[in-house]
């Protein structure tokens, strides 16, 4: 990754944090508990707002729990955070810092540029995460949340992020692996439209493969979870029913094909558990996909008759590009990414010079109506030397005394012939400051 731009560029983003807890960060039910839900969204920002956050928005998904936010006084930010997260929840503070990421200035505006061009995502290059992020944008937008500071940091994320799946094929690996999972599933149950998908715990990438199952002719869907909140908005997105994740042994047995996400060290499906469904079944075959890390399914199920088990790893050597071209497509991202951020720093530098500029003009103006007012009569030829007179006293006399003091070094004269005169100017005479 290049390196980031510093100094005055990146002092206009000194106020920008990201906090947050994802998949890899922090234990499910931690996670579950702190869940900002959409109609719980006005009272968080507001609690951040008292706080001392002047902008702010949530992204609160299945895999993770994240504020972009900008507070600028020298405050533990993290805590400030942390307080609004766990206040309305049974969770105590100190089970939520250690498994909080805190990233401030550049490298918080790195992150938001790889969420959003699904580089931080359980599946590099998966589609929702971008969604995902307009939809919080706009709520935090409607809570008057999303100011000029915020604004353009989100806008410069979506052009890399629209850069990223235009000109890499890093959108063609999630693609990849539900065509492949979705071959498997034919290839076992034939059509699609009669089989029964169940899903067993919920995070983006079941959203993702169930969704597209859907896509692809399949009707009946079953969410299982152990937060219930987390259930029925999977259930809502995905048009399903709602099972009882506590009585998954039954749910199986009713299932086709079985998504597990949970994720929580435990398995969901043992060997027990499983043989009892297929016999329910008639030994009508299930297939199963194992997203989850560590594993939601005892790998001893792959011994049973007509228990047909995957991992992202299987769907991967089946998927058609393979893992080199996955991983060109995540270095050319990565690359991709570092420019983005490298340009919008460079934009922040560039505008950091507009009030000098502005005031250099505004100076130039009231010389030229003073010598208006003094000389009305004058004519241009009398009027400019007049002018030029006044401008280049102030600079005249500051080079004395620099000479004077031997503090006219060759970097302050060489910045002084490139801004005044004619033939030191990069770019050629605008005519204009």
């Amino acid at each position: 990754m290049t390196s980031i731009v510093s100094g005055a560029a990146a002092a206009p983003l000194a106020g920008l944090h990201v906090i947050g807890l994802d998949h890899r960060t922090c234990p499910d039910p931690i996670r579950e508990a702190i869940f900002v839900a959409d109609e719980e969204l006005a009272a968080f920002l507001k609690c951040l707002n008292e706080a001392g956050f002047s902008e702010a928005m949530v992204m609160s998904t299945c895999d993770r729990v994240e504020i972009r936010a900008f507070h600028d006084a020298a405050e533990d930010v993290p805590t400030l955070v942390t307080e609004a997260l766990t206040t309305p929840t049974p969770i105590e503070a100190s089970q939520v810092v250690s498994s909080l990421y805190h990233l401030t200035g550049a490298a918080a505006l790195t992150h938001i540029f790889r969420v959003s061009a699904a580089l931080e995502s359980q599946v590099i290059g998966e589609p929702q995460v971008l969604g995902q992020v307009r939809a919080s944008h706009r709520l935090a937008a409607s809570h008057g949340m999303a100011g000029p500071r915020l604004e353009p940091v989100l806008r410069a994320s979506y052009t890399a992020a629209k850069r990223v799946r235009s000109e890499t094929a890093i959108a063609e690996g999630p693609t990849s692996l539900v065509a492949a999972a979705i071959r498997v599933a034919r290839s076992i149950h034939g059509g699609l439209s009669d089989c029964r998908l169940a899903m067993l715990g919920v995070d983006d990438i079941a959203l993702m493969m169930g969704a597209q199952f859907k896509e692809n002719g399949l009707e009946h869907v079953i969410v299982a979870d152990r937060s219930p909140r987390r259930a029925e908005l999977a259930a809502r997105d995905l048009s399903a029913h709602i099972a009882d994740f506590e009585t998954r042994a039954k749910t199986l047995a009713q299932a086709d094909i079985v998504l597990c996400a949970n994720g929580d060290g435990r398995y969901a499906v043992d060997v027990e558990m499983l043989q009892s469904a297929l016999r329910a079944r008639r030994r009508k075959p299930i297939f199963l996909v194992d997203l989850a890390v560590p594993a939601d399914v005892d790998p001893a199920v792959e011994r049973l008759d007509d228990a047909f088990l995957y991992d992202l790893n299987d769907l991967e050597n089946l998927a058609s590009e393979g893992k080199s071209a996955r991983q060109a497509a995540i270095a050319q991202a990565e690359g991709i990414i570092a420019e983005q951020v490298s340009e919008f720093l460079g934009g922040l530098a560039g505008r950091d010079a507009d009030p000098l500029i502005i005031e250099l003009r505004d100076a130039v103006e009231q010389e030229r109506l003073a010598v208006l007012r003094e000389k009305p009569s004058a004519g241009a030829e009398e009027a400019t030397r007049l002018l030029a007179s006044r401008l280049l006293h102030r600079p005249s006399e500051a080079l004395r005394v620099l000479a004077c003091e031997n503090k006219l070094d060759t970097a302050t004269e060489a910045l002084i012939r490139a801004l005044l005169l004619p033939g030191n100017r990069n770019g050629g005479d605008t005519g204009e400051f």
